[in-house]
Formats: C-alpha cells, structure tokens, sequence
C-alpha cells in the first residue's frame, strides 16, 4: 500500500489527479461569468479528473496482490479451455508473425485507451458548446448520457480491479503467451508500476469497453443528427407547400396512414430521404457504419494479440458497458430525485432556519412581505 507521505508527490497520479480536478475547478469559477461555455468545458475535465483519481486508486490496492492475481488469472485460463474460447495463443501467433504489424499494435494499445478518450470527449463536448439553439438541448441530452455511461463503467471496473485482481496473460510464466510489448515494443510497462500502470487489472478489459461506448455513441449521436436534419426538412418542406395532406376522398385515410408510416420510417431510419437524393453524403455515410463496428473488433484484436487481456477479460468489457447503458437511466432518475427532493428540501430548511435567525432584517434584505407591508430589498429597484 502507498505510504502517506508518498501521496503528495506530483510523480503520484492519484494526487496529480486531485490536484489538476482542483486547479480546473478554480479556474471554472473564475471564467463562470464571463466566459460561461469555455467555464462548464473545464468544469467537465475537472469532473473527468475526479473520475481519474478513482480509477488511479485501485492499483494502490492491488500492489500487493501479485500471487492472489497469478491465481485468478489461472482459474480465468481453465474457465476459457473448459468453455473452448482459449483463442490467445493462436491469435497472438498470428500477430508476431509481422513485426511490423506487432509493434503497431503495441503503439496502439499504448496510446489509443488514454488519447482516444481525451479525443472523443473533447469532440462529444463541442458538439454542445457549438450547437444552434434548436439542437443544443438534444446534443447536452447525449453528452450527458455518455458520460454518465463512463462514470458508471469506471466505477464497475474499479470495484472489480479491488474485488479480483487479475494478472494479463504475459505475466503467466510457462503459458505459451508472449509480451510484445517487452520483445517486440522494447516497453517494459512493470517498471514504475506505482507511477504509470496497474498490472492486476486485466478483469474487465476497459480497452474493450470504451471502444464499444465510443462506437456505440457515436452512431447513436450521427443517427440522432441526421434524423434532426430530416425533420428540419419535412417541416421546411410542409411550410413551402411540397408536402401536402392528401384529398378528402374515400382514400384520403388510406393516403394519410401509409404517409403517416413513411414519415416514422424516414425518421427513424439512419439515411432518411433528404440524404439519398445526395449521392456524396451517401457514400460518406454508407462506411461510417462499417468503420464504428470494426473498431471495438479491432481493439479486442489489440488487446489480445498483444497479451494484455484474455478473451474473458474483453468479454468482462463488453459486460461492463451493456451493465452502464442499463443502469444510467436509474442512476438519472435517482440523482434527479436527490436532486429535486433532498436538495430542496435542505435548502428550504435552511432558508427557515436563516429567517428564523435573521427575522426581520433578514426579510427585508431578501425583499420579502410583511404585515403587509413590503420592504424593498437590496435589489429592489427605487423610485
């Protein structure tokens, strides 16, 4: 376990965490006023920096687990031969059969969990600030909810790293598995292992998690704008006369119903009307799809091939994300109960309890009416 006086070093990332979330928060307040977009994007990396520092604090409880981690990562090997998914060591042959290709995987298992994060939530959040008012509302809706996902995925994984710490399958001596990242990459990721990296943490793979929460929505946010966009036509096409209610003949409600389901057809289908007509949008979008599914299959690709994660753990991530997308809409509902019942009702106890204190004065100060008299507060405006 880390020492009390190691923890306050910038070397430590749980306190460059704390320390950063901090610094941003402060700096949240200063712009709040002036600068009220710019404020709420750095307020949002001091809430990501938070989430950070708990993520950070499980490898402090898993430093000295090494042998109970070499035992679940064996019991998760027989459980992969006994179910017939033990495909590790086949896929990783086929990976260092290309050094070329190995090192590209150990670059990208490096650099794309951290940076692709960073990237994806940067890109989420500019959708809201840079939104027009008539989008702006639905765009916070989708930020909002992944990153509700993410806490939630993050907290699930940290309580796992804690519960069953896992060793990765290049840390099994005498296994048949290879570290790429060590005979390949020339990247030893054990030394500074309090500083950069959790080794018992291969239960989930949370590489295998985000790439499905990335994938997963960014099809859902392209989805909802071009279903937006669609919408917006219709109605430009109502209002300018193009789009006209069929004739009241005896087949005037036939008309209307089958119109009716060609309208909810285009709206929830992902390439509506508007966007056949252009060709170029089309094939455009006709490989977004292909791209976002290939991605979380090439991360299972990467995680694997390069012995970081067995199977089992990728599937563990997969789990991960399907538990959050389950769970966030209780998570919502509840926080908006704390929200609208608690918090009420603590802020009218202690607006009571301040009247009660301050009596009179104070209720002249806030404006309020009494003995029907009114009194004019601070900022009441003067005759």
């Amino acid at each position: 376990m880390v020492e009390a006086q190691d923890f306050f070093k910038f070397s430590n990332p749980l306190f460059l965490d704390a320390f950063v979330a901090i610094v941003l928060y402060i700096v949240y307040r200063l712009l709040s006023k002036r600068f009220p977009r710019i404020a709420e994007g750095i307020k949002e990396a001091s809430l990501m920096f938070l989430v950070f520092m708990c993520y950070d604090a499980s490898r402090y409880f898993a430093l000295d687990s090494a042998q109970l981690a070499i035992s679940n990562a064996k019991k998760v090997i027989k459980f992969e031969k006994a179910v017939h998914i033990d495909w590790e060591i086949p896929i990783q042959t086929l990976v260092v059969s290309s050094e070329g290709f190995a090192n590209f995987l150990n670059r990208f298992y490096l650099g794309a969990h951290w940076g692709g994060l960073v990237i994806f939530f940067v890109w989420a959040y500019s959708r809201v600030i840079f939104a027009s008012p008539c989008h702006a509302e639905r765009r916070r809706k989708e930020y909002v909810t992944a990153r509700g996902r993410f806490i939630i995925m993050n907290m699930l994984a940290v309580f796992s790293f804690i519960a069953y710490p896992c060793a990765p399958p290049r840390a099994i001596v005498g296994g048949g598995y290879i570290d790429t990242l060590l005979t390949i990459g020339h990247a030893d990721v054990y030394a500074n292992t309090r500083r950069f990296v959790n080794p018992y943490a291969a239960m989930p793979s949370m590489h295998q998690g985000y790439s499905l929460l990335f994938a997963v929505t960014i099809i859902i946010m392209l989805r909802s704008e071009i279903m937006a966009y669609a919408t917006e036509r219709e109605e430009e096409d109502t209002e300018a006369g193009l789009m006209t209610k069929p004739s009241a003949t005896r087949f005037g409600a036939a008309r209307e119903y089958f119109a009716r389901m060609a309208r909810s057809y285009n709206q929830y289908h992902v390439l509506s009307d508007d966007t056949r007509r252009n060709e170029r949008k089309l094939r455009l979008l006709a490989l977004i799809p292909c791209a976002l599914v290939a991605y979380p299959i090439f991360m299972f690709l990467v995680i694997v091939g390069t012995g970081n994660h067995f199977v089992l753990d990728a599937l563990a991530g997969a789990s991960a994300f399907t538990l959050a997308v389950l769970i966030f809409p209780l998570f919502a509902r509840a926080f908006a109960w704390v929200e609208s019942t608690l918090i009420r009702k603590a802020a009218s106890t202690l607006t009571q309890m301040s009247t009660r204190i301050l009596g009179e004065k104070g209720d002249i100060e806030m404006g309020m009416v009494k003995d029907g008299e009114e009194k004019k507060g601070f900022l009441a405006e003067t005759a």
